[in-house]
């Protein structure tokens, strides 16, 4: 099956988790300095964060990924760099993720959403994760 976008040790398919839509966000920051009497000049600052949004959808019913949701807030909780990768292979860079947002929907007799969508936003990390956070990402695809 084919690779949608893989986050750390979390690998995005068409299924168990989809990623259902994308958002990429690059900028530069400008300081706006007062003047009397004319538009305010703007001052470049550097780059400002570069942002990456992640909707996806699963079906644990049907086709398991609450292990993979599990994994993304043990991610988000670590607080850890994770390797960002299009699934043409492409590496995206180092993000930490700010947060794993989740709606369940149809909830089944013990609180389990049949559906459930979820966001995952992510900022580029200027360095890349410790020696020791690969390795425990490393062990997690093994475990």
């Amino acid at each position: 099956m084919a690779m949608l976008y893989q986050l750390g040790a979390v690998q995005f398919a068409l299924r168990p988790v989809n990623i259902t839509e994308t958002t990429h966000k690059v900028g530069h920051d400008f300081a706006a300095k007062d003047i009397i009497g004319a538009p305010k000049p703007r001052e470049a600052m550097g780059e400002s964060d570069e942002t990456v949004k992640l909707t996806a959808k699963l079906f644990p019913h049907r086709l398991g990924g609450l292990g993979d949701l599990a994994s993304l807030k043990a991610m988000a909780r670590a607080g850890d760099p994770q390797i960002l990768m299009r699934g043409d292979y492409v590496s995206l860079g180092w993000f930490v993720i700010d947060s794993v947002e989740e709606k369940a929907s149809y909830l089944d007799a013990h609180g389990v959403g049949r559906v459930i969508e979820c966001d995952i936003s992510l900022t580029r990390s200027p360095s890349a994760a410790s020696a020791s956070s690969m390795f425990s990402v490393l062990m997690s695809l093994f475990g």
